[in-house]
């Protein structure tokens, strides 16, 4: 198995992701691939492979800025979870950006119990985040509402 650094997106992977779930994905791939190319091209993201005979099997994408790195797409192939290529990844990931000297790498916590402690262990620590916001009369209030309809939250 090889880990290393991609040039691309592999959509198909990342596409494999909501598939298993049932879910399309939520961009269409061609734009997130041109988003993608944007963002390496400005040099604000690195996506890291793992390969097996030359085909990609796993993939994570890290934003990064200064001194702060954010975890923030991924992909992999169902057939080769039990591999290990995802946890090699990460542990590689998190070798090479040891040597930014990044205050913070955010691996963004999932929901799912399984998927925190996964997580958690390459070491990451539950940090809470808070989200303020305030409403400025009648359209205000309305904007509000919708925007936590269209994001689910109550």
């Amino acid at each position: 198995m090889e880990i290393g650094r991609s040039g691309c997106l592999p959509a198909e992977l990342w596409e494999k992701a909501y598939g298993r779930r049932g879910l399309g994905p939520p961009i269409a791939p061609h734009l997130l691939d041109r988003w993608v190319r944007a963002l390496m091209d400005a040099s604000l993201l690195q996506i890291f492979s793992a390969r097996i005979g030359g085909v990609t099997i796993a993939f994570r994408g890290e934003l990064i800025l200064g001194d702060f790195a954010y975890d923030w797409i991924a992909g992999s192939d169902p057939a080769h979870h039990s591999s290990g290529a995802n946890q090699l990844l990460m542990a590689e990931i998190r070798r090479e950006l040891a040597g930014l000297n990044l205050k913070a790498w955010d691996l963004v916590k999932g929901k799912v119990a399984s998927i925190a402690d996964y997580k958690r262990s390459f070491g990451a620590k539950d940090i809470p985040y808070y989200q303020a916001c305030r409403s400025y009369g009648a359209k205000g209030k309305a904007f509000e509402i919708m925007r936590s309809i269209r994001h689910g939250r109550e």
